[in-house]
């Protein structure tokens, strides 16, 4: 039986940190992005750019 080890605990490591409450959810969103390849991203509210420089790390 396989266990299911998600990429952003294989190798993400977030390039830009800053305060945030949104720091625990930065895996999940590299590994959603990562994963559906989304042509198009919106992202509302940024603070900090914590979330928008975590979408463009899983893209590129």
């Amino acid at each position: 039986m396989a266990i299911y080890f998600p990429p952003s605990l294989q190798r993400f490591e977030p390039r830009r940190m800053v305060f945030s409450t949104w720091v625990d959810h930065l895996p999940f969103a590299y590994d959603l992005v990562g994963e559906f390849r989304p042509k198009v991203t919106v992202e509302l509210g940024v603070y900090n750019d914590l979330s928008f420089f975590t979408f463009c790390q899983a893209s590129g």
